[in-house]
């Protein structure tokens, strides 16, 4: 089973869209900047917090990938 990557969701046109627009949908409610300088320090941010808890490189990835995707519900 092939594992997704961060990487690979970082290069997602369809994922980088949804945080264009989900910037765009915070500015427009007041909200500071939320794009991609955002998202990639709360990805960073996510992954170094589980790292130095201990968690394995597995369970790092996936929390960058979460932080990276973590406002496209806006």
């Amino acid at each position: 089973m092939a594992r997704i990557t961060y990487e690979q969701i970082k290069q997602s046109e369809e994922i980088n869209t949804y945080i264009k627009r989900a910037d765009i949908a915070l500015k427009a409610m007041g909200y500071t900047e939320h794009s991609f300088a955002h998202v990639t320090k709360v990805a960073s941010t996510a992954s170094r917090l589980l790292l130095d808890l201990g968690y394995d490189e597995r369970t790092a990835e996936l929390a960058r990938i979460a932080g990276y995707m973590h406002d496209i519900a806006m």
